[in-house]
Order: structure tokens, then sequence, then C-alpha cells
């Protein structure tokens, strides 16, 4: 983000979404990428602006925002990967459980 539009944005990890807004609403920093259903209760509350959706199509949640691409930034699409986790030597049985 900062090498494609001239900001300085410092990156400060947070131990998970929680803290993260809870420092956004909190003013303790001035903007985040966290993951729309995060946010959306604090977007309707009028708390939180969503600048920018990272996908490369607006969201059905929040058709109002605009993608980075329709605002200058063509090449920058963040997804996030997800999984589910067990820890190592669960039993065979349980994680191929549907």
């Amino acid at each position: 983000m900062n090498q494609r539009t001239g900001l300085n944005m410092v990156h400060i990890p947070f131990n998970g979404t929680p803290p993260a807004v809870q420092n956004l609403l909190g003013g303790q920093v001035h903007a985040a990428f966290l993951p729309l259903l995060a946010v959306k209760s604090h977007v309707e509350s009028g708390k939180v602006k969503v600048l920018a959706i990272t996908s490369p199509k607006r969201s059905a949640l929040l058709p109002q925002v605009g993608t980075f691409k329709e605002q200058g930034l063509p090449d920058l699409e963040i997804y996030i990967w997800s999984g589910l986790s067990a820890p190592a030597g669960t039993p065979d049985p349980l994680v191929a459980r549907p």
C-alpha cells in the first residue's frame, strides 16, 4: 500500500481482529485492513468508514463502497486465506468427520 500510494503507514501487528477493531474505534490507529463483517455494524452506526474493498468486485454487503481498482489502484487485491486447523496428533477419525 505504501509503495503504490506514497503513503507512510506503519504496520502495527495485533493479536487478532478484535483488538485491531478496538484500536480503530478508540483512535489508537487511523486505518486498518479488516474483514468486512468485523466492522459492518460499526459502519452502519457511523463509527467507521470503509474507504475501499480489496476484492476485485464490490461487496454485496456494502455495494456503495468502491474497490481499490475503481479508486486507481488496479493491482491492489488482497485475499485472506482461512482454514480449519486442529492440533498435530488429532485422531484421523475426528479429522475425517463431516
